[in-house]
C-alpha cells in the first residue's frame, strides 16, 4: 500500500478503536477504473546496500520563507517542498561528488500521489497504489545552483502531472505507471547518482489517537538504502521535517554543508519542550 492507504488506514483504527460500534469501510474504486492486467515480468530494481548513515533535518517555517524568498527571484511561486527539495538534493549532490573526486551524472526520482491528479480524481481513502515518480537529472559536469534545481523540480512535476491529467484506459494508465518503472530500473547499473525522494506531507499523521492521545513524534525508520529523501511535516504543522539516509563517506561532506546549515536545523530534540516538562513532573527518577 502507499502512504495515502496507510494513513487512511490507521486513523480509521484509532477511530474504530475510540468508537467500537461505528463501522468503517475503505473505498475501492481504482480497481473498477483501472483493472488489473497482466503485466510484464520485470526485473524488480535493487538499490546499492552500503554502509549509510540518517540524518534528520528540521526546516522551521521562517526559514522555509527565506529560503523561496531567494528561489522567488527567478522562479515563479515556489512551493514550499520544491525549494526544500531543491537545496537537501543539491547539498547531497555536492557532498557525492566532494567524497568521490568526480562529478558524475545523478537522477532523482520524486515520488507523486496521482488521486487528485488523474481524471476522474479519487479520494485519498481510495484503497489501491496509485501513485508514480517522475525523475530530475542533472548532466556529469554541470555546475548545480539552487534555484536552477529549483526551476527543474518544478517543470518535471508541471510536466507529470499534465501528462496524467487526461482520461486514460486500464491498459494506458499501466503503460503510463510502467515507463515509471522502467526509468528508475534503467538506472541500475549506470555510473550515475541515483537518488529516491517522497514527500509525506499533509498526511494527517498526527490525528492519530487510539485513545490515550495524539503522537509527539513522527519519523521514517531508516531503510538502509543510501541516498533516500523524505519530507514530512512537523508536528506544529507549519515546518519540514526532512529524514536523511546518505552513504558514510557522503554524510560526513553532507551535514557541515554551510549552505545547508543556514536554513536547516540537524538533529534536534524530537520532543517538544511541553512533552519534556511532563515527562520531569510524572517522572521522579528524571529528576536524579
Amino acid at each position: 500500500m502507499d502512504m495515502s492507504v496507510a494513513c487512511y488506514f490507521i486513523n480509521e483504527w484509532a477511530d474504530i478503536a475510540r468508537n467500537p460500534g461505528e463501522k468503517k469501510c475503505p473505498e475501492f474504486k481504482i480497481a473498477s477504473f483501472y483493472p488489473p492486467i497482466d503485466l510484464p515480468v520485470m526485473e524488480i530494481y535493487k538499490p546499492e546496500k552500503v554502509k549509510c548513515i540518517s540524518r534528520r533535518l528540521v526546516f522551521n517555517a521562517s526559514k522555509i520563507a527565506k529560503l523561496r524568498a531567494i528561489v522567488a527571484n527567478e522562479v515563479p511561486n515556489p512551493t514550499r517542498v520544491e525549494v526544500v527539495t531543491a537545496l537537501v538534493y543539491k547539498c547531497a549532490i555536492s557532498a557525492a561528488r566532494a567524497s568521490s573526486g568526480s562529478l558524475k551524472s545523478t537522477v532523482m526520482h520524486k515520488a507523486a500521489n496521482l488521486r487528485a491528479r488523474v481524471i476522474p480524481p479519487f479520494p485519498e481513502s481510495s484503497s489501491g497504489n496509485l501513485c508514480g515518480t517522475f525523475p530530475v537529472s542533472t548532466e556529469e559536469d554541470s555546475e548545480i545552483r539552487l534555484v536552477w534545481l529549483a526551476r527543474k523540480i518544478k517543470k518535471e512535476k508541471t510536466e507529470y502531472c499534465n501528462s496524467c491529467g487526461r482520461e486514460m484506459s486500464a491498459e494506458e494508465f499501466c503503460s503510463f505507471i510502467l515507463e515509471d518503472s522502467t526509468g528508475l530500473r534503467s538506472c541500475h547499473g549506470i555510473d550515475q547518482d541515483v537518488c529516491l525522494c517522497s514527500s509525506l506531507r499533509r498526511f494527517p499523521v498526527y490525528k492519530v489517537d487510539f485513545g490515550w492521545g495524539k503522537p509527539a513524534w513522527v519519523t521514517t525508520a531508516s531503510c538502509g538504502v543510501k541516498n533516500v529523501i523524505t519530507l514530512m511535516d512537523t508536528r506544529e504543522g507549519d515546518g519540514i521535517e526532512v529524514p536523511v539516509t546518505l552513504e558514510e563517506k557522503d554524510m560526513a561532506a553532507f551535514e557541515h554543508d554551510v549552505e545547508l546549515l543556514a536554513f536547516a536545523d540537524i538533529n534536534p530534540s524530537a520532543l517538544p519542550e511541553i512533552y519534556k516538562l511532563n515527562v520531569l513532573k510524572h517522572n521522579p527518577f528524571s529528576r536524579i
